[in-house]
């Protein structure tokens, strides 16, 4: 009897023996090709219907393997990535021409970045967003940017002084709190919301450091209208769109200068920053109230004011509210009038408050925004201005 229960036993181990293949889809990772960016442009920026160039930025492991920190590679003799690019209808078949020809299968789950062509977010992002909505591969969480006043090709071939891969300068730029950022999870999650989306813009820098004197930076914001690029937003109006968005209590980039009554400019810097955006349903439809109120720091007076005075402090507050208001004011005005895009998400607050009064508006949502009334109040509160009242200007020069 013991003698067969220990056979059930040995014919149950070799039975469920069969059933554990191990790591059968093991992939070692000298067999991949670890993409870190990617680009997508219309290969006839002019022709709307222009198949697609796709670029594939690749890390080199070798290049990327010890040496000292920073810089292109730790031999300074080559790059830490290699470029790739390829054409086909879609964003997703010009990625598989490059694939064909690439000896190591493409390893998506890292790509950090995606820049977009100016003249492909023209036309749209449908092909791009639903490839990765669908590969199980995509990383949901790639940051999109959108190439200004140049190529994607361009801007992934150029290194960064300060990392080894340019991709990572990207991705500490957006998170940097300079900038709003928008990766593929936010922008779907805007694109079948009730607003429309937005991406930072990327373009070329002059630089003395770099291997060719260009560099990279983020500026203006991209604004879209569903998904397809419809302007952009300039120094101003990014500003403003700074100010109401969430993300803007995190910015560090909110210093501004200011000219003061009598002459002379204040430079200020975000403390502590708090808007919020009500909406209302009248009579005559719905409404925006937008309140901001925000706290600030002077770094530097460059004017007469005393600003251990209170009432010369109430001048410096005035004259920086007036100067917020200004840069919202600018903001509301080209969304309404000339994009009749709402990347600022009014229509999601009114749906969430509203959701009966929103279908009498949804359909035509775009003509009710560019008439609805946007009531902007801004208040600031100085709670520093430095050990010193008046500006050394000043008293050097009575």
């Amino acid at each position: 009897m013991a003698n067969r229960i220990h056979r059930l036993g040995y014919a149950s181990v070799i039975i469920l023996s069969l059933f554990c293949t191990g790591c059968w889809d093991a992939t070692e990772i000298n067999e991949l090709g670890i993409v870190v960016a990617s680009g997508a442009e219309l290969e006839n920026p002019a022709d709307p219907k222009s198949d697609v160039k796709a670029y594939v930025q690749v890390a080199r492991p070798s290049q990327l393997a010890g040496g000292v920190t920073g810089g292109p590679s730790p031999s300074g003799n080559q790059k830490s990535f290699v470029l790739e690019e390829g054409t086909g209808p879609t964003a997703a078949s010009a990625i598989t021409t490059i694939q064909h020809r690439m000896s190591r299968r493409f390893f998506l789950r890292d790509r950090r970045v995606i820049i977009v062509g100016e003249a492909y977010a023209r036309r749209g992002l449908s092909d791009l967003l639903d490839e990765m909505i669908r590969n199980p591969d995509a990383r949901l969480r790639s940051y999109i940017l959108v190439a200004h006043g140049t190529t994607p090709g361009k801007l992934l071939s150029l290194s960064y002084p300060l990392t080894r891969l340019p991709a990572d300068a990207m991705v500490e730029l957006e998170e940097s709190h300079q900038a709003v950022t928008m990766n593929v999870v936010q922008f779907l999650k805007v694109l079948t919301g009730k607003g429309d989306p937005y991406a930072m813009g990327i373009h070329l820098l002059r630089s003395s450091v770099s291997n060719h004197g260009e560099n990279f930076g983020l500026d203006d914001v991209a604004v879209f209208k569903k998904d397809r690029l419809v302007g952009w937003l300039n120094d101003r109006e990014s500003k403003g769109f700074y100010w109401i968005q969430p993300q803007s209590k995190q910015l560090r980039r909110n210093s501004m200068a200011v000219s003061v009554p009598g002459g002379g400019w204040l430079t200020s810097q975000l403390v502590i920053l708090n808007n919020v955006i009500l909406p209302s349903w009248g009579k005559n439809g719905p409404r925006i109230m937008i309140n901001l109120e925000v706290t600030d720091d002077i770094l530097e007076n460059m004017s007469r004011l005393k600003l251990d005075q209170p009432s010369d402090t109430k001048i410096s507050e005035r004259a920086i509210e007036r100067e917020i208001l200004g840069e919202i004011v600018s903001l509301l005005t080209v969304l309404k009038q000339k994009y009749h895009a709402d990347i600022v998400g009014f229509g999601d607050l009114l749906f969430a408050r509203y959701p009966r009064q929103w279908r009498t508006i949804e359909t035509h949502w775009d003509q009710v925004f560019s008439r609805m009334p946007i009531q902007v109040h801004v208040k600031v509160h100085i709670v520093r201005s430095g050990l010193i009242g008046d500006s050394i200007f000043s008293k050097s020069k009575p």
